[in-house]
């Protein structure tokens, strides 16, 4: 079940990921980009991630928890940019790529997140630029 939110305009970043009540929430901070819906979802449960991952569009609004070590890619050109909640492995890191472009807090550098650093996880947010995305945690 998803609830769409209305199109305004943009200015960076444009909206916030979080979780509420075990589920994951997209909150618009001011508006979205022109013929780009924002979706909240209530009740998806948790993906499960065993191995190295690219994101599509599709993934937009979902937690994936990793159980294991892996790279997680985002790709350029995605429309609508997805925004996710990743939770580490108990052990080893989840490595984010960025590839064909797309910049993740201002670098087109790999990201490293454990679990000890974030323990609720970390959040893969896109930006009102094209394929510029910021990650939390540290």
């Amino acid at each position: 079940m998803s609830t769409q939110i209305p199109n305004t305009e943009t200015t960076t970043p444009d909206y916030l990921l979080g979780i509420e009540r075990g589920h994951p929430v997209r909150v618009p901070i001011t508006a979205r980009q022109p013929n780009d819906s924002a979706t909240v979802a209530v009740s998806q449960a948790p993906v499960t991630l065993s191995g190295n991952y690219t994101l599509t569009a599709a993934d937009d609004g979902l937690v994936f928890n990793a159980s294991t070590a892996l790279v997680l890619t985002v790709p350029s050109g995605l429309s609508p940019r997805p925004a996710v909640i990743v939770v580490p492995p108990a052990s080893g890191n989840v490595t984010v790529r960025f590839s064909g472009g797309v910049t993740g807090n201002a670098a087109t550098s790999d990201i490293l997140r454990g679990r000890t650093a974030n323990l609720t996880g970390f959040v893969i947010q896109p930006y009102a630029e094209a394929d510029a995305y910021g990650v939390s945690g540290s």
